[in-house]
């Protein structure tokens, strides 16, 4: 299934390919900012449909301390959108959360309340100039949920589009965060999206 509101954005390899989840990976009101994400980015990748990426923490009333403003560039200002994400660290791998869905600039952002239970989940990682961002292989964690290791319900039940992982994430916060550990190099060896800093 293809979410539309942020995957033709973000995902500018493939569509689908994010771990989505009801739970995080870890408290969002205990995330902190990663200070190596802030900043502009811009994609190596010339076709790719996201050309920036702008990450900004978010200091406003009623969203915890720890969330990023993300504001994707598609070729021109008129076409920017914001996302609210934040991170989390799982035995020395990092992680982002987008949270809900993408908003035009001139839009309001969504209050914290109505994103925080809507998350899609990536692995990333900066060296350097570079920050990378890893997409999902949906084999294992299908399999997963499909043998009862991980609770997780049909994302597109009945649908024409399987684009991506067949279940959504419907486990424990503990529970998720285990399997992650446990399966990162199969679970995020998916196709990567390179960015370089823009200084």
């Amino acid at each position: 299934m293809i979410r539309s509101s942020i995957l033709p954005a973000l995902l500018f390899l493939l569509a689908g390919c994010t771990l989505d989840s009801a739970s995080p990976l870890g408290d969002p009101d205990k995330a902190k900012v990663d200070e190596r994400v802030l900043g502009k980015w811009r994609i190596m990748n010339k076709e790719a449909l996201v050309h920036s990426l702008r990450a900004e923490k978010l200091s406003a009333a009623g969203y915890p301390a720890g969330t990023l403003k993300l504001t994707l560039g598609h070729g021109g200002p008129e076409s920017e959108n914001h996302l609210l994400a934040f991170c989390t660290e799982l035995k020395g791998r990092t992680y982002v959360h987008l949270c809900g869905t993408m908003v035009a600039v001139s839009e309001p952002l969504p209050a914290w309340d109505k994103v925080r239970g809507t998350l899609s989940i990536l692995k990333y990682a900066v060296a350097g100039e570079m920050l990378t961002l890893y997409q999902l292989n949906a084999s294992p964690l299908d399999m997963a949920v499909a043998k009862g290791e991980l609770k997780g319900e049909l994302r597109n039940p009945g649908g024409k589009f399987n684009i991506g992982p067949e279940y959504r994430v419907t486990d424990t916060t503990a529970n998720l965060a285990q399997f992650v550990a446990d399966a990162d190099e199969k679970l995020f060896s998916g196709p990567k999206g390179v960015f370089t800093r823009v200084k």
